[in-house]
């Protein structure tokens, strides 16, 4: 499964992919389109702490002043990858946004531009 996940985002770096870290020590992170005239769409999202409890880990979308479910999943695991299902569009103003209910965690977001 490592092997899958590692070509996957490979191909997604060799697609003019954009990869961005942050790490908290609270429970959220957004990654904010704040560029005018650019749209993106995740390709991968890793998040990772330290081993302490059971972990609930929500991906939202916020935009058009909505909020959108992506993806939710509790875990024990320490190293969470998230694939979308779906192109995802982010928008200028638009947010990619990790909520956790353990604090201090880090997340990387793989991000490419979005063609039709």
């Amino acid at each position: 499964m490592k092997i899958l996940i590692t070509m996957l985002l490979l191909l997604a770096l060799g697609a003019r992919a954009e990869v961005v870290t942050a790490s908290t020590v609270g429970h959220v992170v957004a990654f904010t389109n704040d560029q005018s005239h650019s749209v993106w769409t995740p390709s991968a999202l890793l998040f990772s702490r330290e081993p302490t409890e059971p972990v609930e880990l929500a991906v939202y979308r916020y935009g058009n002043e909505q909020q959108v479910l992506l993806g939710r999943v509790s875990a024990t695991a320490t190293n969470l990858t998230w694939l979308p299902r779906a192109r995802y569009v982010f928008g200028t103003g638009s947010s990619l946004v990790v909520v956790s209910s353990v604090s201090n965690f880090t997340v990387q977001l793989h991000r490419g531009p979005f063609h039709d």
